[in-house]
């Protein structure tokens, strides 16, 4: 077997070395945030430390469907939370009873016999899938762990962890997403639109890196991901093409995907999506960049990343929010780990003022994603990098390839921001062109209703409806998702910002015209203005959400 031939290399390496373990344990002594990081931490040790080793689902169940996708995607999630918190004490502290605990959640994630939802290779899907999110999470549990846990392992724990990383993760992911000559000829496969793509290619690209120099495959397994990750940052948008059915998976032929980051930094699927995709593009690229000197991330659009997180973030009270387009929850915040690696290697004070005012986000469990890992937060915090809240917004800010734009008069607690969007209504965009929200002096004014779980049937029932967002019904029906609306002028002066965005399109015909322009005066006054022209006797339905009770 070609797994035999094995060069033993120096770790921990992926993240940190053995040099900069003296700083992380004076970190943590010496600043307020890293402090709260570490206290997260800490709590998600104790959870750690209390989970069960997992089961594979029996054979016999592999027909329940979601339920067995459920069953290894919460494993994979739960493994990811624990290795890293786990791995990062015995690291820094020594802490044998940590660094078992999660050896034995390792070795039973390896008796797994796939390390992908049995569902995926059976009756749902026509072309059987062999690498998926959930093994991307299997992934970076086990890259975590090979790499923090190295020293403790045995070496026939270290072969089994290695063996199964490579062929029960890598290989599948690598075969299914980066490799042109194996890909799925899928319609979620044959271009890099959406989340999934990233969200599986980094981390097998990031578990490539845990093995580096270790196998002769791994080089070539490096170079796909590299190669495949930087197409997913340089995709222009395309149409889905004519395709047999069997082939779509979730998608219409002639639906549109536009560009996952437009020209300015903005990203289609919304905030929660990004923050997915950005965690898994660092973990790659800082193990790719500390092993081979070379930068996998497009640093300039980074830096117009962190401009679109600022510009559409705000707060209430002692915590940061942020807006929360398409399938994204109410009170969502953009990550602390997005934050603090961006303000590192940015230099970014913006970024950090934004992490020293969300420290108590750390403490607001609601917060935190699956994919959001307290020791990397912890990790890659910077405290020599002062805070400077930002200042001077302009009039409107517009993100083209995502139809966002942006109002606001500063980020202080009496200061108001107004969201509009108009564009992309496909995948984790909503059927909501030409909507909006509004916050004002720490207060959500206007809100978007935001999503619920995928399962449930108020997803695509109500939250991905036109009914659930501050825009247009016509006789009481909305727009569908195949089409986009889309941003056509704006104007920003001095004291002035307007806005027009055309929404006719994802109507569908039912309207002639729709136009809605959004006019900030003076820095204090929004003005929403409508053109609607009609091709029916059926009536118009102006929406506005609010969060609250109306009381008369």
């Amino acid at each position: 077997m070609i797994i035999r031939t094995w060069t033993p290399q120096e770790h921990p390496r992926l993240f940190f070395g053995r040099e900069d373990v003296e700083n992380l344990r004076a970190k943590r002594k010496v600043d307020e945030v890293a402090r709260a990081a570490w206290t997260r931490l800490e709590e998600d040790i104790e959870k750690a430390m209390a989970l069960q080793e997992p089961r594979e689902s029996p054979r016999w169940e592999w027909d329940t469907g979601s339920d067995n996708q459920k069953n290894l995607g919460t494993v994979a999630r739960e493994l990811m939370r624990a290795v890293s918190c786990l791995g990062l004490s015995w690291v820094l502290d020594g802490v044998e009873a940590h660094a078992r605990k999660a050896v034995d959640l390792l070795m039973a994630l390896c008796d797994f016999d796939f390390w992908t939802s049995p569902r995926f290779f059976g009756t749902d899907y026509r072309l059987p899938w062999r690498g998926t999110l959930e093994t991307a999470h299997c992934c970076h549990a086990a890259a975590c762990g090979y790499d923090l846990l190295y020293d403790f392992m045995s070496e026939a724990e270290r072969h089994r962890l290695r063996t199964c990383l490579l062929y029960k993760g890598i290989l599948p992911l690598v075969q299914d997403w980066a490799d042109p000559l194996t890909r799925l000829p899928l319609s979620t496969h044959i271009l890099p639109w959406g989340n999934w793509w990233q969200n599986c290619i980094a981390p097998a690209g990031e578990a490539t890196m845990a093995l580096y120099g270790e196998h002769p495959l791994t080089e070539r397994f490096a170079r796909l991901c590299k190669e495949a990750s930087d197409w997913f940052f340089r995709f222009e948008g395309a149409t889905v093409p004519e395709m047999p059915e069997e082939q779509l998976v979730g998608d219409v032929s002639g639906t549109y995907y536009p560009p996952n980051f437009d020209s300015e930094g903005g990203y289609w699927e919304g905030l929660n999506y990004m923050d997915s995709v950005l965690i898994n593009s660092f973990y790659f690229a800082e193990a790719y960049r500390r092993q081979t000197g070379e930068e996998i991330l497009p640093m300039g659009l980074m830096r117009k990343v962190a401009h679109f997180i600022l510009d559409c973030s705000f707060r209430m009270g002692d915590r940061m929010r942020a807006v929360n387009f398409g399938d994204c929850r109410a009170g969502f915040a953009t990550s602390p780990l997005v934050t603090a690696y961006l303000a590192r290697r940015l230099r970014h004070r913006g970024l950090q003022w934004f992490l020293h005012n969300c420290q108590n986000n750390f403490q607001d469990v609601s917060l935190f994603r699956f994919d959001e890992l307290p020791a990397f937060t912890f990790l890659w915090y910077d405290p020599s990098l002062s805070p400077r809240e930002p200042k001077d917004p302009p009039p409107v800010k517009i993100y083209p390839g995502t139809g966002w734009a942006v109002m606001r008069n500063g980020w202080g607690h009496e200061d108001s921001m107004l969201a509009f969007k108009c564009g992309a209504t496909a995948g984790h965009a909503h059927a909501d062109a030409g909507s909006f929200v509004l916050y004002s002096r720490d207060e959500l004014v206007l809100i978007d209703s935001g999503v619920c779980g995928y399962e449930m049937p108020e997803y695509q029932g109500y939250y991905h409806t036109t009914r659930a967002h501050n825009t247009v019904l016509i006789g009481g029906e909305g727009q569908i998702k195949r089409l986009a609306g889309k941003i056509v002028k704006e104007t920003s002066v001095p004291g002035l910002g307007f806005v027009l965005g055309d929404a006719t399109a994802p109507y569908e015909g039912r309207l002639s015209q729709f136009l809605r322009g959004v006019l900030f005066v003076g820095g204090e006054y929004y003005v929403i203005v409508d053109w609607l022209r009609k091709r029916s006797d059926a009536p118009f339905q102006w929406l506005l959400h609010y969060d609250g009770k109306m009381t008369q």
